[in-house]
């Protein structure tokens, strides 16, 4: 018997105990210059450096980690960054003098969980199938379903993994202890809840599962190498980027991994509803922000929005004429998902029932929508690659510009509001066993590069402006239509590119692999236990002139074939090699190790 909660949030931020706190992230080359941890008092950290004057300096300030930020990266010079949690930015400016030990130092604020407040709800379950009646969730499971082996990183703290709509559905990297907000329990539900069960609600993702973890660049790099290909963040801060994230994101996208992000919560995030918010606004992060999913002219029955009318189907207000009540609208955002009041799971430590329901809001709920969705479009066609996947949840997308009430907030609007059924069924027609006509259409775009390369059989482009800052590469096998009503016109630098190439860039391999999870009790074992995995890695990917292959057992050769099958290079006994006289393109390298096992692994030279 399911149990539903319907309660006011009025918390915004987690309670987390580091709310307030300033990151730092210290680039330090040399190893001896390295800080040492020398006691831990009431979770303050006790730092001691060679010089008596900067352990002087750390004495002043409240520490509460410091650690290497990314152990698991493979770029040298992320190795040497180091991560330190205080109580005051000032340590900063304190440090910045040392520059002979603290090569450089970046400042960012500690993450806050999305939640907004939810003012209005009403009982039973309309919420649970206005949001996904919107972006057509059914009309996506026509053609995926998802899949049991394949995974969506959670990155939002400890998951109730009993509950009773999320058994079997979702595991844990390292033990995390359940947040009390039940954040990651209710971006969890959305993304992939057990469906057709007769119990509670559906999880957009169907038969997909998840593996939760906390807030953890390294963890999400670690899902990365062992073959998690979505990340879900439902968090962040509003504060500048900084070098060292946009690096270990650019090496968790060259692993093939795309990061879902909340694009942030307006005022209820930062200052005002326009400034960046990350990880959102990185390169290489599909932002996403919120629109309404009820009926045109429903008015809110209760809450502090009684009486107004909210949450409307396509539009960027809450409140309809109450512009404060927007969520993050900045050029940044890629695209809007359903985000205020939304049916999911819950968790309540102070509530007598373990399988709780509960109305969910901000861009927390909204990202999970565009992850589940993702997990669609890669089950429907596994050979897509990350720019795929930005590529087709934008071109389907449906323009809410020409709502009058969003007219103020276009420019910020991204691509519009995601389709989960047109999305779906182009990635499902690009797979070679699926082959038909890939219709892209209705839309104009002045930005973004779009790419569909990946074995379809024929593209047609009908009523469609490509202009201004949008570049274009689609590739298919048999045939490209340019129909009515169509424009190529690139602006400065930028290119249109269309070809026909009757090749099958999938290899004819379109299966779904379960990625290789390791699973510990303590978060420090986890980098060692991924190093031990009996495991062969391919990395970067895409590569421009090496590639690195990571195994426990010695490589005795490595050969590289091209999409036709004719083999182009062979290595001996080597873990690192060099592609830089591969032409571009798509290519299969089958990697043999000591045991004689031959893995085959797909790779893009750019």
């Amino acid at each position: 018997m399911k149990t539903k909660l319907f309660y006011l949030i009025f918390v915004l931020f987690s309670s987390l105990s580091y709310c307030n706190n300033v990151i730092l992230f210290i680039e330090i080359l040399n190893t001896a210059d390295v800080p040492k941890v020398v006691s831990v008092q009431k979770n303050r950290i006790v730092l001691q450096h060679q010089r008596t004057d900067i352990t002087n300096i750390f004495s002043k300030y409240e520490i509460s980690k410091f650690e290497k930020a990314f152990p698991s990266s493979k770029k040298p010079k992320l190795q040497n960054v180091y991560l330190l949690e205080c109580n005051s930015p000032r340590l900063k400016n304190e440090l910045s003098v040392f520059t002979d030990y603290f090569y450089n130092i970046e400042e960012t604020q500690a993450p806050k969980l999305l939640y907004d407040t939810n003012d209005y709800y009403i009982t039973g379950d309309y919420y649970n199938s206005k949001n996904y009646d919107l972006v057509n969730v059914k009309g996506a499971w026509e053609y995926s379903k998802g899949h049991s082996d394949f995974y969506v990183g959670v990155s939002e703290g400890g998951v109730k993994l009993d509950h009773e709509d999320l058994i079997g559905k979702a595991l844990s990297m390292y033990n995390i202890p359940l947040n009390e907000t039940g954040h990651a329990t209710s971006t969890a539900g959305i993304i992939g809840a057990n469906t057709n069960n007769n119990l509670g609600m559906s999880g957009i993702g169907f038969q997909s599962k998840m593996i939760s973890l906390d807030f953890s660049f390294n963890d999400m790099l670690i899902l990365s190498q062992n073959g998690v290909r979505i990340i879900n963040c439902s968090w962040g801060a509003a504060s500048s980027s900084v070098s060292y994230i946009q690096d270990i994101i650019d090496e968790i996208y060259e692993n093939g991994t795309v990061i879902i992000a909340s694009a942030g919560n307006g005022i209820a995030s930062g200052s005002n509803n326009t400034e960046y918010y990350y990880p959102a606004s990185y390169n290489h992060v599909i932002s996403v922000s919120s629109v309404g999913s009820q009926d045109i002219g429903w008015i809110a029955p209760v809450g502090s929005a009684a009486g107004k009318f909210a949450n409307w189907r396509d539009h960027v207000e809450s409140w309809i004429g109450y512009p404060s009540t927007t969520h993050q609208i900045n050029d940044k955002v890629d695209i809007l998902a359903p985000g205020f009041g939304c049916f999911t799971t819950a968790f309540n430590p102070n509530a007598p029932s373990t399988n709780l329901y509960a109305a969910y809001g901000g861009t927390s709920s909204a990202a999970p929508h565009v992850s589940g969705i993702a997990s669609l479009i890669f089950t429907a066609n596994n050979c897509l690659s990350v720019d795929e996947l930005e590529s087709i949840i934008k071109l389907t997308a449906v323009s809410v510009d020409s709502i009058s009430a969003n007219a103020p907030y276009i420019g910020g609007l991204g691509a519009g509001r995601i389709n989960a059924e047109k999305a779906t069924k182009i990635a499902w027609q690009m797979n070679s066993a699926n082959g038909g006509e890939v219709l892209v259409n209705n839309r104009t775009f002045k930005k973004w590069d779009f790419k569909l390369v990946n074995s379809p059989e024929y593209i047609r482009i009908k009523n469609q402006r490509f202009i201004e800052n949008s570049g274009v590469i689609f590739r298919a096998k048999k045939g490209i239509t340019l129909d009515s009503n169509t424009l190529l016109e690139p602006g400065l630098g930028k290119t249109h590119f269309l070809y026909v190439d009757n090749v099958n860039t999938c290899f004819g391999s379109n299966t779904i692999s379960r990625p290789t999870i390791i699973i510990t009790t303590e978060k420090n074992n986890i980098s060692n236990s991924v190093t031990k995995a009996d495991e062969i890695v391919l990395y970067p990917n895409p590569a421009s002139d090496y590639l690195s292959i990571k195994s426990k057992n010695k490589i005795l050769k490595s050969e590289i074939y091209d999409v036709s099958g004719k083999q182009v290079k062979t290595f001996n006994n080597e873990q690192t090699i060099r592609i830089h006289d591969l032409p571009a393109g798509t290519y299969i390298i089958k990697i043999y190790d000591l045991k004689k096992t031959a893995k085959s692994i797909k790779f893009v030279r750019k």
